[in-house]
């Protein structure tokens, strides 16, 4: 297990960035300025996570998919599409300390498990937490959690790429006022159609190499996402090959409000139990919803 420092609302955060693309006069930004976890426009766009009943030094833990959230100050310029567009997220956690429901977030610089910060053409591992050095609650992240993280951390380089190349290829002059700008909207809400399909279709080369790894324990995923806690839509299929059992998950999100169901199919019966229809006296593999 390896020692990571946790992280609470109060802390400061900064980081490396790479806008390299939006053409304006003067360097591009490359560095994202300091912000707190608890980042007021973050908290309006409903991106945190944090613990509202677990703490350390009477302020709440931060907790996987914590994202500080947008209009974050860049330098050198400080382009405005930059800040409106900017992200600084969680991707390291310890799996196996949960508040709240949620795996704790670990953001130690002195482990190397950096967050997710926004970057043009592609997102990069640059943002560390600044304040947290001398705090002394730790949690245990394993080399499986370390692995998960580095392979998230690629899945969204790789899709930030191809997203780009895509984009890129099938540019029209004709049309790219309108498309910026409609393209533009969307993606401050998180949608964009391109980026959720290559995203679902490079997890799955993500998901493979993690379950390989971990001697095929690990749930091989196949979700397709889009938008975050304000307004999003989620599916996904999920097949265990240490089990043998297959599950399809749907999730729809608007105002920070998410409903769920979970279907799961039986590789012994073929029955299924399916939350929207509310089969619960149905047999299947695996715990009841």
């Amino acid at each position: 297990m390896e020692a990571n420092r946790v992280s609470i609302a109060t802390d400061l955060t900064s980081g490396w960035s790479a806008h390299l693309i939006y053409g304006y006069p003067g360097p591009p930004d490359v560095y994202e300025q300091s912000a707190p976890m608890n980042w007021s426009p973050g908290k309006g766009m409903l991106r945190h996570s944090l613990a509202p009943t677990v703490f350390v030094d009477s302020q709440s833990l931060v907790l996987d998919q914590h994202d500080l959230g947008p209009l974050l100050p860049h330098q050198p310029v400080n382009n405005p599409i930059h800040s409106l567009k900017s992200s600084r997220k969680v991707v390291y956690v310890a799996s196996s300390v949960v508040a709240c429901g949620k795996a704790v977030a670990c953001v130690d610089a002195s482990t190397g498990t950096d967050m997710l910060v926004c970057g043009d053409p592609m997102t990069v591992a640059g943002g560390g937490n600044d304040s947290n050095a001398t705090r002394t609650v730790f949690v245990g992240m394993s080399e499986m959690d370390r692995l998960k993280g580095d392979v998230a951390v690629r899945v969204a380089q790789v899709t930030d790429l191809c997203s780009f190349v895509l984009a890129v290829a099938t540019f029209s002059p004709a049309t790219a006022v309108g498309e910026v700008a409609v393209g533009f909207g969307l993606d401050l809400l998180g949608i964009d159609p391109n980026k959720a399909g290559i995203g679902a279709i490079v997890g799955v080369g993500g998901s493979v190499a993690v379950s390989y790894a971990s001697g095929w324990k690990e749930p091989i995923v196949y979700k397709v996402e889009a938008g975050g806690s304000a307004v999003g839509l989620s599916f996904e299929h999920t097949y265990r090959p240490d089990q043998g059992t297959i599950t399809s998950k749907e999730s729809v999100t608007v105002a920070g409000v998410k409903v769920e169901a979970e279907t799961d199919y039986s590789k012994v019966t073929g029955r299924y139990e399916n939350a929207w229809n509310g089969n619960k006296d149905e047999k299947s593999w695996g715990p009841a919803l």
